[in-house]
């Protein structure tokens, strides 16, 4: 009895499925603008109903993080908010990982608007990190590490702590990872963003990683919580740009 029920349902799923198949196409289609046309005719009984929740998003957005000297700026291959924001990571992640981390990656287009000078605010960071990426820790080959380093230093459009680096004419000429030389018999811990580590954005070099930790902790969360930090210690972000990319002439 149940073998037969069994051949009834798959029977019957079958012919639901075949049916579905044969019994609807596409007569015509069109594209629909949502935009702020509709505002013109505003549903007042449902703006009623989301005023409670427009009250706590508005005051979570509008929580000020931390002030600011200058206003922070993306640059490539330097500038003031790529700097500080992987810097903040890499301290960020040193505290939470177990294990010394040697160098942190970032990219500088992932930064989609500047940060404005004094108050910085949750909504400013939504703006200027749009994204959830998540953040990725990656153990990789010296070899592999000096592939990802000589692309950074050819294209100049990602940014890197705890690390230095000399270029001419788009040509690595040295690399210093954590105030030391690079050592072609180390295995480095790097840590970057989900979207760099699956080789996203030219960076070949982290699909070939030993080893490839997701570490379920998101970026900009990390850097607000930096800044939170910072504004309990009573102190300011203070922007600033140094020579970790040197040009050589």
């Amino acid at each position: 009895m149940k073998r037969r029920f069994s051949y009834f349902i798959i029977f019957l799923c079958i012919s639901l499925f075949a049916d579905a198949q044969s019994s609807y196409r596409l007569i015509s289609s069109e594209r629909i603008s949502v935009d702020d046309s509709y505002d013109a005719h505003r549903d007042a009984s449902m703006r009623r109903y989301l005023a409670p929740y427009q009250a706590l998003l508005d005051r979570d957005l509008h929580t000020v993080l931390v002030n600011a000297t200058a206003s922070l700026q993306a640059g490539d291959p330097a500038g003031a908010l790529n700097f500080w924001m992987v810097d903040a990571l890499f301290r960020q992640m040193s505290e939470h990982c177990d294990e010394p981390i040697d160098m942190a990656v970032i990219n500088n287009h992932a930064f989609r608007k500047a940060l404005p000078e004094g108050p910085i605010t949750m909504a400013d960071m939504y703006e200027c990190i749009p994204f959830e990426n998540e953040v990725v820790v990656l153990k990789m080959k010296a070899s592999d590490v000096m592939s990802l380093m000589k692309t950074i230093a050819r294209r100049g459009t990602e940014s890197f702590a705890n690390a230095s680096i000399e270029v001419k004419d788009g040509r690595l000429e040295k690399l210093t990872i954590n105030g030391k030389a690079w050592d072609k018999d180390r295995v480095y811990t790097i840590v970057t963003i989900d979207y760099l580590a699956q080789g996203s954005g030219g960076m070949t070099a982290f699909r070939r990683a030993l080893d490839t930790r997701y570490t379920k902790l998101f970026f900009r969360p990390l850097v607000c919580r930096e800044m939170e930090i910072l504004s309990l210690e009573g102190k300011l972000i203070r922007p600033y740009v140094d020579e970790r990319f040197k040009i050589l002439p």
